[in-house]
């Protein structure tokens, strides 16, 4: 039997809602904070990322996924594949605040059972938190 983990990550940012939008849905915005990327919020549109290879963790450097919800300013849902790493599932959502907005990201689909998932789920709760900083910086500018 499978254990399942999610993590999940909030952050407070200084920028209204529809810039925090544009940096989490444009590409040349996606790789000022995260990895280069041929993303675009359209339901159904595959899309790579290309974060560096990890030969340790058997990853190419490749990350597929699939935008499976795009309301615009409000919730971002996308797929994340890569290496060992199958079946993860990332969100999005987006509040308003007096300050800017307010950033919940979830991954969810780490399965503990099978050899890739606890490295993945740390890789995952040390990554998520670094390029959520640097999304931070990207947005208050």
């Amino acid at each position: 039997m499978s254990n399942w983990a999610t993590i999940e990550n909030v952050v407070e940012l200084a920028a209204a809602p529809e810039n925090v939008w544009h940096a989490v849905t444009n590409a040349e915005r996606i790789e000022q904070w995260m990895y280069p990327t041929d993303f675009a919020p359209e339901v159904g549109r595959p899309f790579t990322l290309r974060p560096p290879a990890n030969p340790r963790a058997d990853f190419d450097g490749t990350v597929t996924g699939l935008v499976l919800q795009a309301d615009p300013t409000r919730r971002l849902t996308y797929t994340w594949n890569g290496g060992p790493v199958v079946g993860t599932v990332v969100r999005f959502g987006i509040e308003p605040t007096e300050r800017g907005a307010r950033l919940e990201l979830e991954h969810s689909g780490f399965d503990l059972g099978a050899e890739w998932g606890e490295g993945a789920r740390s890789g995952a709760e040390v990554g998520w938190p670094m390029m959520l900083g640097k999304l931070a910086e990207v947005v208050a500018r």
